[in-house]
């Protein structure tokens, strides 16, 4: 049944053109681990309607509520003349390269070298009408997309799955450290199932503190696109001077032109898994 299905989106190195638009659609059983399937990680803000937390007390407060370890909490959303702020300034030289995972300890996506793209909240036409669409990409429709996400810069890479599999604890399942057949650090991990990326995607969350998921495929495409309304997010057509398509194995990422949003590899090298169950418009 379809909806036992996952998207799969963007083609892969042995894709032709037609199976790497910005609006094509495939799907694949959530345990495949074919050596064509990848994925890249989406990482989500906290929900709006997450209490924030406030410290230092206040002019109104007693001396008890001004302790350095008192911690009170309120709405994002909530003003009031006892609420301030201050900031900070993070310069990336200072940002520890020593802050490893342990299990009473958070880290920084710094540590793994995961660099994000923000993405900002935005409305496009989804799907397609050109001749050249399959079925299931009909029809054309308005997504909006109401809050802003961070995309991985790149699909995951091998040295960046390996080191979630060996250094963050296991959440649902093991997760091997070698799985793709295409071997390289910079090589997009492949031969790994839905249910592996979600993993993945479940000790990063637990070992940062912050949501990292799969993105949905409204997301997907969104950042795919990244304000084309073109067939690929380069123009009408695509060839292998602009992505790793029609070729023998993958390659490391970021050998070719990004999108305009600053996204590598949208279209070839490894088909992504999105979070959405595949199911006909």
């Amino acid at each position: 049944m379809d909806g036992d299905k996952k998207v799969l989106r963007g083609g892969s190195w042995n894709s032709f053109p037609g199976n790497c638009r910005s609006a094509c659609r495939l799907h694949g059983r959530p345990v495949n681990a074919d050596f064509c399937l990848g994925f890249r990680v989406v990482c989500l803000p906290p929900s709006d309607d997450a209490p924030r937390v406030l410290r230092g007390g206040s002019w109104a407060f007693i001396s008890s509520y001004c302790r350095s370890t008192y911690r009170e909490h309120g709405q994002p959303d909530h003003t009031s003349c006892t609420i301030g702020f201050r900031v900070v300034c993070f310069h990336p030289s200072l940002i520890s390269s020593e802050a490893m995972t342990t299990s009473n300890h958070t880290i920084s996506a710094s540590v793994l070298n995961l660099p994000m793209v923000s993405i900002a909240p935005g409305r496009f036409m989804m799907r397609s009408d050109s001749p050249s669409a399959f079925s299931d990409e009909r029809p054309v429709h308005e997504v909006i997309i109401d809050k802003g996400f961070e995309m991985a810069e790149t699909p995951t890479t091998q040295a960046q799955w390996r080191w979630v599999a060996e250094n963050l604890s296991r959440v649902d399942r093991d997760l091997n450290p070698d799985p793709s057949r295409f071997k390289g650090d910079d090589f997009p991990v492949e031969c790994v199932s839905w249910y592996d990326a979600m993993e993945f995607c479940a000790r990063l969350s637990k070992a940062t503190g912050k949501t990292y998921t799969l993105p949905t495929e409204e997301q997907w495409e969104y950042a795919c696109r990244a304000g084309t309304t073109t067939e690929f997010s380069f123009g009408d057509t695509l060839d292998k001077s602009q992505a790793r398509i029609d070729a023998d194995s993958t390659c490391a990422v970021k050998q070719y032109k990004p999108n305009p949003w600053g996204l590598y590899d949208m279209h070839g090298q490894v088909f992504e898994w999105c979070l959405n169950r595949y199911q006909s418009y």
